[in-house]
């Protein structure tokens, strides 16, 4: 399969390819047609590295010469019965024309004006710092029930020697039941207020809460283990950080453009004729 996206790939940058060239390069003649080494290595050399990899391999390119030949011969049968001159396919024709004019559109508009800059993601490093100053991260397990008297027999189930993994396994109502309970490395700005404080100040010594309650119901929650992440440096985040500002850019230049739209073309929806 993943060589057949391959194949289908480089016949659509391939097709249509047609120069005169010495006898000693012809590699296929179909009909009026003539397609050349240079031709297929010119079109190969286009591609991402790992597609141009693919086709180091005569044997590759064996397949892939077949398979021009094919659609070489399919595309003459097509001009021979002039289907180019149906109704349908030009209506077809307009159809893709319009779509690459929209795709053509958007990479003018968009893609080719959402450049970020090195100073802009340097920018955004040094306003947002305690993004990336050094945290603590902590390894939790939680059990979560609806009531707080079912809290409470888990607590002393707890108490008299039975497992929290368990009792997770048993009574919890979150899906990291399946786990134990387990809920992995955390910070504790991903967790909610009440949760979040409970869970930072329990010790190895201590590392079973009292009852917490939040809008999610009653958690009792364990400490396995912590970590200190370093701060980390501009070098360290720079394309992570380029990366959601450019999408962010697009983001925005493309909202933009449909908003100026609505205004130039003031477009009228009957939802109710869905």
């Amino acid at each position: 399969m993943k060589n057949t996206l391959f194949l289908f790939i480089i016949l659509i940058s391939i097709s249509g390819c047609f120069n005169k060239t010495e006898p000693s390069k012809v590699i296929a003649t179909i009909g009026p047609k003539v397609y050349s080494v240079d031709d297929i290595n010119e079109r190969i050399s286009t591609l991402d590295p790992q597609l141009q990899e693919f086709f180091v391999k005569k044997e590759n390119k064996v397949r892939l010469l077949e398979q021009i030949v094919e659609e070489e011969i399919i595309y003459q049968l097509a001009k021979k019965e002039r289907l180019q001159r149906s109704k349908d396919f030009k209506e077809k024709m307009e159809e893709l024309k319009r779509q690459a004019l929209i795709n053509f559109f958007i990479q003018e508009k968009v893609e080719e004006l959402s450049n970020i800059s090195k100073e802009e993601v340097e920018t955004y490093y040094n306003s947002n710092s305690n993004q990336f100053d050094a945290y603590e991260t902590r390894d939790l397990s939680h059990i979560l029930v609806q009531t707080e008297q079912e809290a409470k027999n888990i607590l002393t189930r707890l108490k008299k020697g039975d497992t929290f993994e368990a009792l997770a396994e048993k009574h919890s109502i979150d899906p990291s039941k399946a786990q134990g309970g387990k809920l992995g490395w955390v910070r504790s700005s991903q967790l909610v207020e009440a949760f979040s404080e409970a869970a930072f100040i329990l010790t190895k010594r201590d590392p079973i809460s009292p009852i917490v309650q939040t809008q999610f119901g009653f958690h009792i929650i364990k400490f396995n283990d912590s970590k200190t992440m370093p701060k980390q440096s501009l070098d360290s985040v720079f394309d992570s950080i380029r990366n959601e500002l450019v999408a962010e850019k697009k983001r925005s230049r493309f909202k933009t453009i449909i908003e100026n739209g609505r205004e130039s073309f003031n477009p009228v929806i009957n939802i109710e004729n869905l």
